[in-house]
């Protein structure tokens, strides 16, 4: 004791003991463990491994990183009697380590199954760690999960989800709940599932609304719209806009819509254009009183154009002139002329016409 307190410990200088001279020191029975970690502290030597060190030291050499921080010396430190959680929470909230952890997968080969799905549980349940470098660290783990683990924050939930560490299942969608955002990005990255099986995962407008809004597939959206009843547009301009945005840029199956819903996402589209390009792709299924009741609530000219005897002239483009020549072909309007600088359309003079 005297020689390790006066001369190994005192030595400013004496910090490159050998691997074996210091595991000679540490494995004396005769030396406590404060003196042992000491002597782990003041040498400069990093262990690969937890061999060969007393276990009664492993936390504080640990902590010193005195053994290299690796899945495997965790795994190992995690299975041992005296493990202290919080001894690997400080560990894990260390940016370094964090950063090099992060850009190795967990193997489940190298740990075996059983010690990696340990390592992995440790993980998603640690709500110590906070949450950017759980974000990182969950990225490692070899294992889809098919539910949630309780009491870890909402923005962990996120990034489960994000990192595909826990798949759409019965289990995951009800404990998901209410919590719409979640939900919504549960359903996202598993378009494909949801999409196969509707049925079992009945969704509200709400999450439909957050869906149109994600980054899934135009294909995607397409079916998300078909599922929208008419009472769900009722006063939600917001999600009639989305639908008309999904009609506008693609091409779908109209008949598969109620004309309530094709109604609310022409009058609240972004832009009269794109009113005019929804209208003429779905009113060709259409007679007039149905395309009249929606035209009318465009602005002019093009409310006028349901009102017999009127003459509304459009500005000369592309869209207008489909929308002219499908309204003359399907006998709605009188007649039209292109001009210079306006269509002119010439409408009926009553509803006469028609009889």
């Amino acid at each position: 004791m005297t020689y390790i307190n006066n001369i190994f410990l005192a030595l400013p200088s004496n910090c490159d003991e050998s691997e074996a001279s210091i595991k000679t020191l540490i494995n004396n029975n005769s030396i406590d463990d404060e003196l042992k970690k000491s002597i782990i502290s003041k040498q400069k030597l990093v262990f690969d491994t937890f061999d060969g060190l007393p276990e009664s030291i492993w936390s504080h050499a640990f902590l010193e990183e005195k053994v290299t921080i690796s899945w495997n010396n965790i795994s190992t430190y995690l299975k041992c009697d005296g493990c202290d959680i919080n001894v690997l929470n400080e560990l894990l909230g260390r940016e370094r380590i964090v950063k090099n952890l992060s850009s190795i997968d967990i193997s489940k080969e190298v740990l075996s199954e059983e010690d990696s799905k340990l390592l992995s549980r440790f993980l998603i349940n640690n709500n110590d760690i906070n949450d950017s470098d759980y974000c990182k660290l969950i990225t490692c783990i070899p294992w889809v999960y098919s539910n949630f683990p309780d009491s870890i924050s909402e923005n962990k939930y996120k990034h489960l989800v994000n990192a595909k560490r826990v798949k759409l299942t019965d289990k995951s969608f009800g404990f998901i709940g209410d919590n719409m955002q979640i939900l919504a990005l549960l359903i996202s990255r598993n378009i494909d599932i949801y999409l196969k099986e509707k049925e079992k995962y009945p969704l509200n407008d709400e999450t439909r609304q957050l869906l149109l809004l994600s980054e899934i597939s135009e294909e995607s959206k397409i079916n998300i719209s078909y599922d929208i009843a008419p009472k769900s547009v009722e006063n939600n301009q917001a999600l009639s806009q989305l639908i008309s945005n999904v009609l506008v840029s693609n091409e779908v199956d109209y008949s598969r819509f109620d004309d309530a819903v094709l109604s609310s996402a022409i009058i609240n589209s972004q832009s009269t254009s794109d009113a005019i390009k929804i209208l003429v792709k779905c009113i060709t299924n259409w007679n007039e009183e149905q395309a009249f009741k929606i035209i009318q609530y465009l602005p002019e000219p093009f409310c006028e154009i349901p009102a017999y005897g009127k003459r509304p002239k459009l500005e000369v483009n592309t869209e207008n002139l489909d929308f002219a020549n499908i309204l003359e072909r399907k006998g709605f309007i009188s007649s039209f002329k292109e001009k210079s600088d306006h269509i002119a359309i010439n409408t009926f003079k009553s509803s006469d016409h028609s009889e």
